[in-house]
């Protein structure tokens, strides 16, 4: 992975992700889309879980890792 040379702080997050991880929920679209993008995060484990609940059989809450600094904004 590529860093930039700053300091960067790493925050966990949740997304909704399909059973097999290939796709996540974006919760401005409602739409499965297979990359994880900021439109996907969830900042509080229980509201991933409420939103999980109004959803059909098959999906799961995941956690990924969002990493920001001033150079970079990944989401892994």
């Amino acid at each position: 992975m590529h860093y930039s040379e700053g300091m960067g702080i790493e925050v966990p997050v949740w997304v909704i992700q399909s059973a097999s991880g290939k796709r996540t929920l974006n919760r401005k679209t409602n739409k499965m889309q297979r990359e994880v993008t900021k439109d996907c995060v969830f900042n509080d484990p229980k509201e991933a879980n409420d939103k999980l609940k109004m959803m059909d059989y098959g999906y799961v809450v995941t956690t990924k890792r969002h990493y920001l600094d001033s150079g970079n904004d990944r989401i892994w």
